[in-house]
């Protein structure tokens, strides 16, 4: 692509889904409501292409821990599926049978599917103590650089 060739991103959320929630009585580990005011947060995306649909798609797990990580209060697992115009015409390199979508673009799908797993806790979290539980800043720019770095040379699914 040339310098002068200006690309125009055109997507469209074709699917949201959440494949699993759970909430854990924190009273049943012998924890309190102080105990679980600060916790650890474990944070897992998958990326995946479907080419036949010309679709992006992020599994995002989200697992909150007691503090000292032995026990799980709850959990969340969402699919968010986006429809590319374009996608293999423009991002996919039959040379390497993987995609390269621009940075920019990808911090804005996996962004968007952020904010919606973190809004269907929101919803779904019916323990008073665990709504008030503040979760915490996730930057899509570094997740992108992390996701791109584990699978250097890596085809993308198909």
């Amino acid at each position: 692509m040339d310098a002068k060739t200006r690309l125009k991103f055109e997507f469209k959320i074709d699917e949201i889904k959440k494949t699993k929630h759970f909430e854990n009585d924190f009273r049943e580990y012998g924890l309190n409501q102080q105990d679980i005011k600060n916790g650890k947060i474990n944070l897992n995306i998958g990326l995946g292409f479907d080419q036949k649909k010309e679709l992006v798609f992020f599994n995002i797990k989200v697992n909150c821990f007691s503090m000292d990580g032995k026990h799980l209060l709850f959990g969340i697992e969402t699919l968010f599926k986006y429809k590319i115009v374009d996608l293999n015409k423009l991002y996919r390199s039959e040379e390497t049978k993987s995609y390269q979508i621009p940075d920019h673009f990808m911090n804005t799908l996996l962004g968007a599917a952020i904010s919606g797993t973190r809004g269907m806790l929101a919803a779904l979290n019916t323990t008073p103590e665990y709504q008030k539980i503040f979760l915490p800043m996730i930057q899509a720019d570094q997740l992108i650089k992390d996701l791109k770095n584990q699978n250097q040379g890596k085809a993308g699914k198909q």
